[in-house]
């Protein structure tokens, strides 16, 4: 097999070089072919993904945002299919498909792209309707879209990179608490939401390191998950957002929960729209579930 690992050294405290080498000589030991490219900048993940569809499998080292980015260059160009196998090998201070996969770690990954058995799972084209100054694009994600709050929650984390796995936890908690009854303005599939606090569009349980936020979300049942939270006391919200934790919030007052193939927000003329971690302008998005399109070793 000829592998492509594509690895974010900045990823994981810059942990990811060292997890991408233990996961290279052991591929190589085994017997297959191993070509290891770094990451040198944004979007660079994506370039190399694009030019390595040739590979059996490439391989994201890094967190969420590294396998975004990879999943934007593996995509075909109508992003309806995506080719080839992807192997995943968690070094990011989220990881949540990685979690969901259950790949806990370096070795979890290295056990799992030795055996060799492979799976397929959902992931969502986010199209982009065009906001001012900008064309319209599609965007793929495997992990969870968030609006709102999440803007912001996604901002601070940004600088909170002290905390390493903990900082989306840490700002989202940190963010929620501190606004108290601030509030965003969505339309989801026509339907205004004015006492929206945050929304969530996910495919994964998890997101960041271990919130619960879509417990009852499955990586291959064709759906995703919509969460919102509604504005309300200080108070309430603590206590909604100890729930996430535990998965244990989805039938608390102030929040609403569906599962759905596909739907279009609305988000404003300065709307900002968070695609599995990076933050992009939004004023109106068609989001689809595309069923099973990408192969993962898991």
């Amino acid at each position: 097999m000829r592998y492509l690992l594509i690895v974010n050294p900045k990823a994981g405290r810059h942990h990811a070089r060292a997890r991408g080498r233990l996961v290279a000589g052991g591929l190589t030991e085994a017997g297959h072919d191993c070509t290891v490219k770094e990451t040198r900048c944004p979007r660079h993940a994506t370039q190399l993904a694009a030019e390595g569809r040739d590979f059996d499998v490439v391989v994201a080292v890094g967190g969420d945002g590294t396998l975004h980015e990879v999943l934007g260059g593996l995509a075909r160009q109508d992003s309806s299919t995506l080719l080839p196998a992807l192997g995943i090998v968690p070094a990011g201070s989220g990881d949540s498909v990685a979690m969901d996969l259950g790949i806990l770690d370096e070795h979890h990954a290295l056990q799992r792209l030795l055996a060799g058995e492979v799976r397929t799972i959902d992931v969502a084209r986010v199209d982009l309707e065009a906001a001012a100054g900008l064309k319209p694009r599609a965007l793929l994600a495997a992990n969870v879209l968030a609006w709102g709050a999440g803007a912001r929650i996604n901002r601070r984390a940004e600088g909170m990179r002290w905390a390493g796995a903990a900082r989306y936890n840490v700002a989202t908690v940190v963010e929620l608490v501190a606004m108290g009854r601030g509030a965003a303005v969505s339309i989801v599939d026509g339907v205004p939401r004015p006492s929206e606090l945050l929304g969530v569009a996910s495919l994964t349980r998890y997101s960041g390191r271990g919130l619960l936020l879509a417990p009852e979300a499955r990586l291959d049942d064709g759906k995703i998950d919509l969460v919102h939270f509604e504005r309300s006391s200080r108070l309430h919200l603590a206590r909604t957002f100890g729930a996430v934790f535990r998965g244990a919030h989805l039938g608390l007052a102030g929040v609403d929960w569906t599962q759905v193939e596909s739907f279009h927000l609305e988000l404003g003329e300065l709307g900002e729209l968070v695609v599995d971690g990076e933050l992009v302008p939004c004023n109106r998005a068609q989001v689809t579930v595309l069923p099973r399109a990408l192969t993962v070793l898991a």
